[in-house]
């Protein structure tokens, strides 16, 4: 993943896509937002800051990182890579702490963006934080429960057990796990 942002960096000025509109052009623009707090869960320590680290930072916004306080190492590290690799100092910056130094970022009228991974109750309370910051930009991944659907002609040998692996697998916590859907 971060291969791939960071190579698309050298369309600085963005890429033109084909469209399925003939009239129409669609393109992606590289337009910077300022200061993103990037705040993640414990599950995925590496990758998911990963995921939003490398695009906010290759538009060009300066970030505020914030890892689960589960898993400090593992952000400590990620922000020395960065430096290592060149990053100038300032660009990325290191937050640790609980839920209130997420509370602070999410506070703060000087941040930009808010990308979140983690529980509902959390994502909704940074959304309604955030719903009178007029120029705020939120991202909240809240997880979610996916339905396993067998059809009537599956191996059902196979749909057990792929519908096992998918509830149980990292115990059941990726956002991508098979689970009870409410109102099923």
């Amino acid at each position: 993943m971060i291969q791939y942002v960071f190579g698309t960096g050298r369309m600085p000025g963005g890429d033109v896509l084909a469209s399925e509109i003939e009239e129409k052009d669609a393109f992606v623009r590289r337009k910077p937002w300022g200061v993103a707090a990037v705040i993640t869960p414990w599950n995925f320590p590496f990758a998911v800051p990963l995921w939003m680290l490398g695009p906010s930072l290759v538009e060009g916004n300066t970030c505020v990182f914030k890892p689960s306080e589960d898993t400090p190492a593992i952000g400590q590290k990620l922000v020395e890579l960065f430096l290592e690799a060149g990053f100038p100092p300032g660009v990325l910056n290191l937050v640790h702490g609980d839920g209130k130094a997420g509370e602070a970022l999410v506070r703060d009228p000087g941040v930009n963006v808010v990308l979140f991974t983690g529980s509902w109750e959390v994502g909704s309370h940074i959304s309604q934080v955030s719903a009178s910051m007029a120029d705020r930009i939120v991202a909240a991944e809240m997880g979610s429960k996916s339905a396993v659907i067998v059809c009537q002609d599956a191996r059902l040998d196979l749909a057990v057990n792929a519908a096992l692996i998918s509830a149980f697998k990292t115990s059941g916590q990726r956002c991508v796990s098979g689970g009870p859907c409410p109102g099923a």
